[in-house]
């Protein structure tokens, strides 16, 4: 049960605040908490091989210990406590190449850093919880084509074209907010992915993105590239393969990244959230040698490239999305006793 209690200012600083309380009997069998069957209990959840390189004093930090985003905690949208997790759970370790060039360059961190599961197969990324894979694509409310260069609404409303000359890459005069005359954010609008800014109307705009063939974001004009949401990378299941998705050069990103295929995060990017991966379906071919690619070189320009876990992030995209009602609780035992489980700001779901 879900409880919400709203309070109300109404003295001469009027202000609002919402806060709910999960109420449930004790939850039975696969699928029955707030995730989507195994997403998402670590920065990254992998099947496949992942890769890093950190040169000429670039630094990579790939990290599974809780992070807000600034000022989200401030605006009441995420839960006072940390949530620690894996930095990352790899289905065989042989697969997983942690020493850069300079092992002083990078950091594996998270409790704890490295998890092998080898009960993560295939199957594993074909059902999330009661949910088939289908059913969870077809809640996309935005497709990326990089076959056409295309992006639209999934229901057809609105489709933009001819954003690049291969594949389909994003940069920060193209991916930004849009709003309505009144104001009001434009969630009509396929290269609206929302804001991190708490006081912007798209702060809530979360959508749920598809991706086929091969999509880049990056930054390629000194304009900030921004997105939040879930990206589910599509897979043909008659060929075996699936999409290629890039955060190529000092993007920020909070969000969730499901599906089948490869990825690559690389030169300055800061990715929060979560990803979810069986980067086996590698039918475009990653430019690299690994199907999950990580890297920084101070000579390009990069800082520091960071994976980094935040179960304020992963509650929001998943919460405030189209998949609400997939990882809203289910109360399998109905008259069991209940317990109160705790409090979270209003628009996180409860854990």
């Amino acid at each position: 049960f879900l409880l919400t209690v709203q309070a109300s200012d109404r003295s001469g600083v009027a202000g609002e605040r919402e806060v709910s309380l999960l109420l449930t009997a004790t939850a039975g069998g696969d699928g029955t908490g707030f995730m989507l069957g195994e997403c998402c209990d670590a920065a990254a959840i992998l099947k496949g091989d992942y890769g890093q390189s950190a040169r000429d004093g670039g630094f990579i930090r790939h990290s599974g210990f809780d992070e807000h985003p600034p000022g989200w905690a401030d605006a009441g949208v995420c839960s006072d406590t940390m949530y620690d997790k894996p930095g990352m759970v790899i289905a065989d370790s042989s697969g997983g190449n942690f020493n850069p060039d300079d092992p002083a360059d990078a950091l594996l961190e998270g409790d704890p850093w490295l998890v092998v599961d080898p009960s993560i197969t295939d199957g594993t990324f074909d059902n999330f919880g009661p949910y088939t894979w289908d059913e969870v694509r077809d809640r996309a409310t935005i497709i990326l084509d990089g076959s056409t260069q295309c992006a639209y609404m999934a229901d057809g409303s609105l489709t933009v074209c001819g954003l690049s000359s291969s594949s389909l890459k994003l940069e920060g005069d193209e991916l930004y907010p849009r709003y309505n005359g009144d104001g009001t954010c434009d969630t009509g609008h396929p290269l609206n992915w929302g804001s991190d800014d708490p006081d912007d109307a798209c702060f809530n705009h979360f959508p749920v993105i598809l991706s086929k063939g091969e999509v880049e974001l990056r930054n390629n004009n000194g304009i900030r590239v921004y997105g939040q949401g879930v990206i589910i990378l599509d897979y043909d299941s008659v060929a075996g393969t699936g999409a290629e998705f890039e955060w190529e050069t000092d993007v920020f990103f909070n969000g969730v990244t499901l599906g089948k295929g490869c990825i690559e995060i690389q030169k300055g990017t800061l990715y929060r959230g979560a990803i979810f991966l069986d980067a086996e379906y590698d039918g475009m071919t990653c430019d690299k040698s690994n199907n999950f690619y990580v890297d920084c070189k101070a000579a390009d320009g990069c800082v520091e490239t960071r994976i980094q876990w935040s179960q304020c992030v992963v509650d929001r995209a998943l919460t405030q999305s189209n998949l609400f009602d997939m990882v809203t609780p289910t109360i399998t035992n109905e008259g069991g006793v209940t317990t109160r489980l705790g409090t979270r700001a209003f628009s996180e779901l409860l854990r």
